[in-house]
């Protein structure tokens, strides 16, 4: 069956992080290349990943190691950081799982979709081997498929419930092995962009050329208008070169010019 990504909707309601379902159909909203850019759009922090196979089991990072290519284990529900994840989804429904202690992406060992290859840590990139689709399952479950090949799920190896019981990649087949429950989280809402504050109405409302005594020097003199002063900056240009860049403050400025007529001079606001 094919799996079309959609992006994750994420809450947390009794204790359920709740992935989007999926849809028949065809893997199309995805980037065709592997190191296409993974920006994240939706992050859940603290995220639990219970096993089915026995509910006191949970994904585990060995030993609590932030070393690169540390084992992914299942092992006993003890509440520590190794226990905990963030998942982080694109736009495209693909997400990557982050170890909260380590900061580090679960990954396909050796980059290939093959059954029993390992799951360990590795410093996040956008690999597609760092990749997952989490398909909802009924009763509340969910599978993460990989985007080497969607044909293929995490699994616990031989669904065994023992403690440090590899964490592996393996075709998909429907079984306990492949179905986790999601518990706890808080969903992280992306940082608006800030609106920025407009500027109040401004302009130049006059500009001469004045001679303040005889035999003087002349002045390129610029009047200006503003509702609020702050966040202008006048600039003054002399034949096409600028020659004063300054934050407005006060209502006139005057600039000596090299030409009686103060030819070439021109003034403008941004």
């Amino acid at each position: 069956m094919n799996i079309k990504p959609i992006p994750i909707r994420t809450a947390v309601l009794a204790g359920l992080l709740c992935a989007a379902v999926a849809t028949a159909g065809i893997v199309s909203a995805v980037p065709a290349n592997a190191a296409d850019a993974f920006v994240p759009v939706t992050t859940v922090t603290g995220v639990t990943i219970k096993t089915t196979v026995k509910s006191t089991q949970v994904v585990d990072i060995a030993g609590g190691s932030t070393k690169s290519g540390a084992k992914v284990q299942e092992y006993k529900s003890n509440n520590t950081a190794a226990q905990h994840f963030s998942i982080k989804c694109d736009a495209a429904g693909w997400c990557q799982i982050v170890n909260d202690k380590s900061k580090m992406c679960l990954d396909v060992y050796g980059g290939k979709a093959k059954s029993k290859a390992r799951i360990v840590q590795h410093p996040c990139t956008a690999a597609s081997s760092q990749q997952w689709l989490l398909r909802a399952n009924a009763g509340g479950t969910t599978t993460f498929l990989s985007k080497l090949n969607t044909g293929y799920a995490m699994d616990v190896y031989k669904a065994r419930t023992k403690n440090k019981t590899p964490i592996q990649l393996y075709k998909s087949n429907g079984t306990k092995a492949q179905k986790f429950v999601l518990a706890g989280g808080t969903v992280v809402n992306p940082t608006p962009t800030p609106t920025p504050t407009p500027k109040a109405a401004a302009s130049i409302i006059d500009t001469q050329c004045r001679q303040w005594h005889v035999d003087g020097p002349f002045y390129f003199v610029i009047d200006v208008i503003d509702n609020d002063l702050a966040g202008w900056t006048l600039i003054v240009d002399d034949n096409g070169n600028t020659i004063s860049r300054t934050n407005v403050g006060s209502l006139g400025y005057s600039f000596v010019s090299a030409t009686p007529d103060c030819a070439g001079m021109s003034a403008r606001l941004a």
